[in-house]
Formats: structure tokens, C-alpha cells, sequence
């Protein structure tokens, strides 16, 4: 939920803009948003299969720093 607060931080803070999104009660979000990780399809796998409790914020922060729509 915090990169949807991000996002629309970044899109309707220009100072003067007549939109006040987030005082709406329905936000609608459309276009491709078929995010994609840059990496390998089985580093990614292999990402995902290793994960444990011991391991799992640093393999999430691996998949999420390479994720599009963080970048």
C-alpha cells in the first residue's frame, strides 16, 4: 500500500493541481501494470524456493530491488 501512496504522491503533487486523490473515497489505478522482476526466470525461482524464515527479508529485498515497478 505504501508505493500506491508513493505513486500518487509523485503524480498529483504538482503545487496548484485540482486533484486532492487521496480525499476520495474510490481511487482507481489502470494501465499496464504487469510489473515485471529484472531477473533471470529461475534466479527468481530459485529465489522464491529458497526462501525461509531465516532468509526471507533479504531474498524479498533481492526480488523487490530488481522489481520494475521499483525502479
Amino acid at each position: 500500500m505504501q508505493q500506491i501512496q508513493d505513486i500518487t504522491a509523485l503524480a498529483f503533487s504538482e503545487k496548484g493541481s485540482c486533484y486532492e486523490f487521496m480525499n476520495h473515497d474510490i481511487k482507481i489505478f489502470f494501465g499496464d501494470l504487469n510489473f515485471r522482476v529484472n531477473m533471470s526466470y529461475d534466479s527468481i525461482i530459485n529465489s522464491i524456493d529458497n526462501m525461509t524464515e531465516e532468509n526471507k527479508d533479504e531474498e524479498m529485498h533481492i526480488l523487490l530491488n530488481n522489481d520494475q515497478f521499483n525502479q
